[in-house]
């Protein structure tokens, strides 16, 4: 029983070092790229959430910062009192999700343009949502991920258009696809065979 005890804490160990390599390339969030930030306005702090799962904005300024939604919008505000969405803007449903049901997207992008109705959704100054022009937004990936699996890349440059106080401005950043580690293969191969192991000295152990 030693021995057999012995093979199963191997595979087990074996098991607990793969889980987090196979998942230390991706976002967190089930996603194999990540979205970096190159630069923000002034007063305004952001960071990828998920490797580009969700971008989260906290206002450090004095300014009032308003968030301009995909069909050019008020979206969001962060103001000295709290956080704000329009619920006037097709972005709020579309930003729910990260993927939103096409058939909703269309019947959004159909609707015509309301006048803002801000509603404060928070009084903190951070908010972290999808924002779907920082991320890959498909569950296929671009064809030349897809030809070249193995390559770690640049995907594309992306913004977010945002008004400081009514001055417009932007939050910039790059899409890239992350690569597996080549190591991740080795480990499972490894750990099947310690697992094999384990189950052949199960069935040789003495009842």
């Amino acid at each position: 029983m030693r021995r057999l005890g012995a093979a199963v804490a191997c595979a087990l160990g074996a098991l607990a070092v793969l889980a987090p390599l196979a998942a230390a390339h991706t976002g967190g969030a089930g996603t194999d790229y990540a979205s970096r930030i190159a630069s923000t306005p002034p007063g305004i702090e952001a960071r990828m959430i998920g490797g580009d799962d969700r971008i989260e904005l906290r206002r450090t300024g004095d300014a009032t910062y308003v968030v301009v939604g995909y069909v050019d919008e008020p979206f969001l505000k962060l103001a000295p009192d709290g956080i704000y969405e329009n619920a006037a803007s097709i972005s709020v449903p579309l930003s729910a999700d990260r993927l939103p049901d096409q058939a909703t997207a269309r019947a959004l992008d159909a609707r015509a343009p309301e006048a803002p109705r801000w509603r404060r959704i928070s009084t903190g100054s951070t908010i972290a949502y999808h924002d779907h022009r920082a991320h890959w937004m498909s569950e296929t990936p671009p064809a030349i991920v897809r030809a070249q699996p193995g390559t770690t890349r640049m995907l594309f440059d992306w913004s977010i258009p945002i008004e400081v106080d009514g001055v417009r401005d932007r939050i910039r950043g790059q899409v890239g696809y992350v690569a597996p580690p080549r190591a991740t293969a080795w480990w499972v191969a490894l750990a099947l065979a310690l697992a094999a192991a384990a189950a052949l000295a199960l069935r040789l152990a003495p009842a």
